[in-house]
């Protein structure tokens, strides 16, 4: 790769193949692909075409309208679930769009019909019920009225209901019991004979834990893109079509004593070889580095596990050659510093590296590589 030193590499075959593993391991569930936060730095728009193209997904969901309206502007017409919260001033962009939103409020909802009903439209929403997350959703305890009151509205249909898990993985019980608040409300709407088509519970962690939650949609983000929220052996065949590269571009001696770094909180032990990459927090790179002079600030933010930090090393988050290297500085935005000495003699300057960055904080300018059928594009995001 001469055309960047740091880049990501996205194998949207991969990304197909799972998508197929995890639809017919749903046995005739709708899934919903996420998509938010730029596709989970994947490039929302080159995933959901993948998604399009396979017809294994039945919905894409994201969290703003205007991630909608990207999707949309790109040529996307699978349906479009906003899942986070609108204003009523952009029900115009949702209605001419046909996008679904989620509503919770009752302004949101009468807006959206009265836009609507002026284009002489049918909006679809969902509505999201709260029962434990407490971010946004009507309560679990009056949602059954809130659908009736929704329902009455002139020109939007309710096409689903869902709610969401506080913690699908760390918290059984209360993932349990959240499950059964969301029951409840439909069962108050079944005895009522309201028919919703499509209610959802479970993301990833929850479709793997709770099977019998699966009900008529399952909506996926971490499994699709090849990330294991299990942390077992998963029931279908996933691969990880996702790589972060990229090259050494600086290898310097530095001398027994010397500091190294912003704020000098790196020492030299001995004589040593550093070298550089041109990644930083800016791109998303959060690796932990080692300290070797400790300051008054950071030995007491803490003890016990974070003080086991303070003396732990991150190896993991850099590899050169399929060799494992220590992050010795605070990381710059764009630059981060490693300790080369122990493979000196077997790395030099444009080696390319793997580094392990968080997803959705991928900077967005990083240069994307994707490969299809055999062949490879590049993007660049504006």
């Amino acid at each position: 790769m001469d055309r960047a030193n740091t880049w990501i590499e996205m194998n949207l075959d991969e990304l197909e193949e799972n998508m197929s593993s995890v639809k017919a391991w749903l046995n005739g569930k709708k899934l919903l692909f996420v998509v938010k936060a730029n596709g989970y730095g994947s490039g929302a728009l080159s995933v959901s075409k993948v998604a399009e193209e396979s017809g294994k997904v039945d919905y894409l969901g994201v969290t703003h309208v205007e991630e909608a309206l990207e999707l949309r502007e790109g040529g996307i017409s699978l349906p479009i679930l906003v899942m986070g919260e609108a204003v009523p001033e952009q029900s115009k962009w949702i209605v001419e769009h046909d996008l679904t939103q989620t509503v919770a409020t009752k302004e949101m909802a009468e807006a959206l019909s009265k836009t609507a009903k002026e284009k002489n439209k049918t909006v679809k929403v969902h509505i999201k019920v709260d029962t434990g997350l407490r971010r946004y959703g009507i309560s679990y305890e009056e949602a059954y009225q809130f659908v009736k009151e929704v329902m009455a509205l002139e020109n939007l249909c309710v096409e689903g209901i869902f709610t969401h898990f506080a913690s699908a993985v760390g918290d059984e019980a209360f993932s349990r019991l959240q499950i059964k608040r969301f029951l409840s409300v439909l069962k108050q709407l079944e005895e009522a004979n309201i028919e919703i088509p499509l209610k959802h519970v479970c993301n990833s962690e929850g479709a793997l834990l709770y099977p019998e939650a699966h009900l008529d949609m399952v909506r996926m983000g971490n499994l699709l893109y090849g990330m294991n929220p299990y942390k077992k052996e998963l029931p279908m065949k996933i691969v990880n079509p996702w790589k972060v590269r990229t090259k050494v571009v600086v290898l310097k001696r530095v001398e027994k004593g010397q500091t190294v770094g912003y704020g000098r909180r790196y020492k030299a032990k001995k004589d040593m070889v550093i070298g550089v990459i041109p990644v930083g927090t800016a791109d998303g790179f959060m690796a932990k580095p080692v300290d070797t002079v400790p300051n008054f600030s950071t030995l007491t933010k803490g003890v016990g596990s974070l003080f086991a930090k303070f003396l732990g090393k991150r190896v993991d988050t850099l590899k050169v050659n399929g060799q494992a290297f220590e992050i010795i500085d605070n990381m710059s935005i764009q630059q981060t510093i490693f300790d080369a000495t122990p493979y000196k003699d077997k790395i030099q300057i444009g080696d390319i590296c793997e580094i392990g960055i968080r997803r959705p904080c991928a900077n967005a300018k990083i240069l994307r590589v994707y490969s299809r059928h055999g062949k490879e594009y590049f993007h660049y995001y504006e």
